[in-house]
């Protein structure tokens, strides 16, 4: 939820950002870590959820250009299977947030 949420702000999707704001705090981030994902205030976090959200601001953001160092720090925290998950989440929300932007969906209530 953390990665959709930074992808989400990153693209100022304000649809993602309030579904996944919530959807965040009910999978067990605090208030805190919410608004610093939407903020890209990344220090906030450490080890895993750092290294996911590093990777997905670097997809989003200039994905041709991932820099080695990224990739590698998001190795030393996840298994193969568990990075292609947060490669596949932080791609699929900049396809859901152009869609959603295109559309100006309205935020659920």
């Amino acid at each position: 939820e953390l990665v959709a949420l930074r992808v989400s702000a990153i693209n100022q999707c304000e649809y993602c950002m309030a579904s996944h704001s919530k959807l965040a705090r009910g999978a067990g981030a605090s208030e805190a870590e919410v608004v610093a994902a939407k903020a890209g205030a990344l220090d906030v976090f450490g080890g895993r959820d750092k290294a996911a959200l590093r990777f997905a601001e670097a997809l989003t953001l200039r994905s041709k250009t991932v820099r080695e160092e990224e990739f590698e720090e998001l190795q030393r925290q996840f298994e193969e299977g568990e990075i292609v998950e947060v490669a596949a989440v932080a791609a699929i929300f900049n396809y859901f947030n152009r869609f959603n932007n295109a559309l100006d969906i309205e935020i659920t209530k």
